[in-house]
């Protein structure tokens, strides 16, 4: 594998969005003290993963796909290329969409929103 440039990646609600210009995710997880009395230092133990992340793009009055995926009632499938040269690398999982819309009189109207992953978030290869 190679390092990457960020520019030729893909981002799907379930079908390309074209207008992606950024996506982003983050994994977490919660931690618990374990600690006993006498221990010199913290200790902690791991809880449940869970993910999260982001998406902006450029608005387009045609395009629905993330309206649709905000105001669905079931779980969205997302799907994150890193890079469209490589098909066969990718993360996916299924989440609820949030969608927020900016229209400004100096920039191009944009779109981004965020989601919440519910269950897991996988890998590919």
């Amino acid at each position: 594998m190679a390092t990457i440039h960020g520019k030729n990646g893909i981002f799907y609600f379930g079908t390309v969005w074209a207008e992606s210009t950024e996506f982003s995710f983050d994994v977490d997880f919660d931690t618990v003290d374990d600690s006993a009395q006498g221990d010199a230092w913290e200790t902690k133990l791991k809880g449940s993963l869970r993910w999260s992340g982001s998406f902006a793009g450029n608005y387009d009055d045609a395009d629905e796909l993330p309206f649709d995926a905000a105001t669905t009632s079931s779980l969205t499938n997302l799907y994150a290329y890193p890079d469209r040269g490589t098909m066969t690398n990718y993360y996916y999982g299924t989440a609820w969409v949030k969608l927020s819309a900016a229209f400004s009189r100096t920039d191009a109207a944009r779109l981004s929103g965020t989601f919440e992953g519910s269950g897991a978030l996988a890998k590919k290869p």
